[in-house]
């Protein structure tokens, strides 16, 4: 199989899954970071912003911005990323798989194929492509799998575009520490046919991580981080932190990969004692990654592709606080390890499997154009997030919002008191609803 015809395919398929992308509103965070955030509005107000957070993901909404098409052109923008990245990953695989396992060359152009099919299918995907303040992870994706693929080519100078690239998703978000890592570990899978040391792997990515190592300490030094930090640590205690993270875990290894019904605002409990499924899930992540060693020492693909999963979750999923514990975009990069063992398991079993293949691959196409109707407008998305989360109350706030922007005064009283009343300390809620009763009716 060539590249050209499955690229053109995988880009097709793409278009077709994101079609009413374009067309969706601003959503909960865009408001924030976007909207109301006069940085953006122009490249001189960015740059006289700088140095501070996340550089060049701010710089591409001020470029969005200056178009005057409101959400329109960033929509637009995530898409083109998302199928860039698709046709990076499908390429970088090729290439990654033929330098690793050479003797299977059919097969590893069909897992490519699969594997890539997969990832940018999944409707979980939605949150980092139709969700404009998702962009982080997508914009950080695709020069982390610019570095993979320089990596796996060799080309000229390919070392040194490594560290470029490595250095350019440092500064579109501070995740992507995990990059020089993700390198290593590629550089082995790959080295081990030629009996490489992990010295000598060590030794190949070395500019990476020689780029991880001032990137690192300017995040530690730049005020803004140091206070996203501060702030982070007043969430809460660090062993109500590591139990509340094995419930994010919970929920990413599970309704996460497996469910086709995303959901922007999950509703994962803060936790304080160790329960039995949080024992489990500490055990079964342990598990995962001594197994992922295991198998990446003797060469299975099974093991780097557990090894990848988890290690691009850690960022997000650590020692550090977060408002949010977890959510989907976090998968991003995350779901090409689950995506990886499908395509290599459904391409053994032959022709029943490709079969299997493309039946999966049309159940994620039809998941993802329902969950982008969703992202069509405010009202949609939260009505929808309020039937997954019905005991979480910023949901419901946040349809409440939607509601009295439409001008549903009975909705948006209803979902005002129903915020109040499952979070009754909720200042927000309570004072929605307050100035609720001083708006008029609509003639």
């Amino acid at each position: 199989m060539s590249s050209r015809f499955p690229a053109l395919l995988l880009a097709l398929i793409l278009i077709c899954a994101y079609a009413a992308t374009p067309f969706a509103s601003f959503q909960f965070d865009d408001f924030n970071v976007i909207v109301h955030n006069p940085h953006v509005h122009s490249l001189q107000a960015w740059w006289a912003s700088l140095p501070g957070l996340r550089m060049l993901l701010k710089l591409s909404y001020a470029l969005d911005w200056l178009t005057g098409t409101q959400a329109f052109s960033f929509h637009l923008t995530n898409l083109l990323l998302h199928i860039a990245n698709t046709l990076l990953l499908f390429f970088w695989l090729q290439e990654f798989l033929q330098r690793a396992k050479p003797e299977q060359a059919a097969d590893n152009n069909t897992i490519a194929f699969l594997a890539t099919l997969f990832w940018c299918l999944h409707p979980a995907q939605t949150e980092a492509v139709t969700y404009i303040a998702g962009r982080s992870v997508s914009l950080m994706a695709f020069f982390c799998l610019a570095a993979l693929l320089v990596q796996a080519k060799r080309p000229r100078y390919w070392q040194a575009w490594m560290a470029v690239f490595t250095l350019l998703a440092l500064l579109t978000r501070e995740t992507a520490w995990v990059l020089p890592f993700t390198l290593l570990f590629c550089e082995h899978f790959c080295a081990q046919r030629h009996q490489q040391s992990w010295q000598q792997n060590l030794k190949n990515t070395a500019p990476a991580f020689a780029v991880l190592l001032p990137g690192m300490a300017y995040f530690l030094l730049e005020p803004n981080y140091r206070q996203m930090l501060a702030f982070s640590f007043t969430l809460r205690d660090m062993p109500s932190q590591l139990l509340t993270q094995l419930a994010g875990w919970q929920y990413l290894l599970g309704p996460g990969i497996f469910s086709l019904t995303p959901n922007i605002d999950p509703d994962i409990a803060l936790q304080s004692t160790l329960t039995p499924a949080l024992l489990f899930m500490a055990l079964l992540l342990a598990g995962m990654t001594l197994s992922g060693f295991f198998l990446l020492q003797r060469g299975h693909l099974a093991g780097l592709a557990l090894l990848w999963l988890l290690l691009q979750l850690a960022p997000t999923n650590s020692i550090f606080p977060r408002v949010d514990v977890a959510n989907d975009r976090h998968l991003y990069l995350a779901l090409i390890g689950p995506a990886l063992l499908a395509a290599q398991l459904l391409t053994r079993w032959q022709r029943p499997g490709l079969i299997l293949a493309w039946l999966l691959a049309g159940l994620l196409f039809v998941s993802t154009l329902i969950r982008n109707a969703d992202y069509q407008s405010e009202l949609a998305l939260w009505g929808r997030t309020v039937q997954q989360s019905p005991d979480k109350a910023r949901p419901w706030n946040n349809l409440g919002q939607a509601a009295l922007e439409a001008g549903n005064l009975e909705l948006a009283q209803h979902a005002f008191s129903r915020a109040v009343e499952l979070a009754p300390d909720d200042s927000r809620a309570r004072l929605n609803l307050y100035f609720l009763k001083e708006v008029p009716p609509r003639p």
